[in-house]
């Protein structure tokens, strides 16, 4: 066989093995779900924890002293009998215990059944008191967190967080994932590790932690804040209004500072190991300190 033939057969072999994998890409998922309804009159002592895995979890404050909302789990299948099969091993949490109360999803196996093959997933949606503190550990899965006053605390992987219009203490730790934060106000602290990070609406006191990843900021400069910044190998883009309204202190090893009107800036170094620039006004409207090592800073 010729090398032209050996090519034409091997390319053969590739699309046939491309569109098999389309083929089963594209077939009709069954799927089966239960649906459960909680309710419960919110107690004042009581914080919440969401514990979830492979779940969407959504979170909205009201100004009822009300807990309800809903669980769904869902099993996705191409034969229809083993989704409904695999969704009976899926169990909704809701319950007090030791002064909280709990809300999630869990896998239940049993000793001698066969494993889930079924694609498995939860959806937790609930209306919660705007005081009520909150905790929420998922992965696998989306977070939508509005409105909460009190506290919020958030540990996820592998998840995407949307947080908007929340305020008092709020702590939000995830890998290999996404957060964007809109008008989150008071103690704000953010520990990313590889994960994008985006801001806007800053009004407070704000601590960011980043390695590998990106934060990018935009701001109000009507507001007050102050602004930390660690990062390893982590880019910081600032989208400012208003650039000269703040107190800049911008330090990266190994990293390089762009910024308009440099004029305005003085620096400290401007070595190839050391890029440290500052911008000082008598009546700053906030305070921005940012130190990376292999990163770069840039001011649009």
């Amino acid at each position: 066989m010729t090398i032209l033939k050996k090519k034409q057969l091997l390319l053969l072999q590739l699309l046939c093995l491309a569109l098999s994998n389309l083929w089963s890409q594209t077939s009709t998922l069954e799927v089966v779900s239960k649906v459960h309804q909680h309710k419960l009159v919110w107690d004042k002592n009581y914080p919440l924890e969401i514990n979830g895995q492979y779940a969407d979890i959504k979170i909205i404050a009201w100004d009822q002293g009300i807990v309800e909302g809903t669980t769904e789990l869902i099993a996705k299948h191409a034969k229809q009998g083993i989704a409904q099969r695999d969704v009976r091993t899926l169990k909704a949490i809701f319950e007090k215990r030791k002064k909280a109360l709990y809300i999630g999803n869990q896998l239940v196996l049993s000793n001698n059944g066969p494993k889930p093959s079924s694609n498995l997933k939860a959806k937790i949606t609930f209306r919660v008191p705007r005081n009520c503190p909150v905790t929420i550990n998922n992965s696998f899965g989306n977070i939508e967190v509005e409105g909460l006053h009190q506290s919020l605390q958030i540990n996820s992987r592998f998840s995407k967080l949307t947080i908007k219009e929340v305020s008092g203490n709020t702590e939000l730790k995830t890998n290999f994932g996404s957060i964007t934060g809109q008008k989150m106000t008071g103690q704000v602290v953010v520990i990313g590790d590889r994960t994008e990070v985006y801001l806007n609406g800053l009004e407070g006191v704000y601590n960011l932690e980043s390695k590998y990843g990106k934060i990018t900021l935009s701001e109000d400069s009507t507001k007050k804040y102050e602004l930390r910044i660690k990062g390893n190998k982590t880019d910081v883009i600032f989208l400012e209004d208003n650039l000269l309204a703040h107190d800049f202190d911008l330090m990266t090893a190994y990293g390089n500072i762009t910024i308009p009107n440099q004029q305005q800036f003085s620096y400290v170094s401007d070595t190839d190991d050391l890029k440290h620039v500052k911008h000082h006004i008598p009546t700053p409207q906030s305070t921005i300190v940012v130190d990376l090592s292999y990163g770069n800073i840039s001011i649009k």
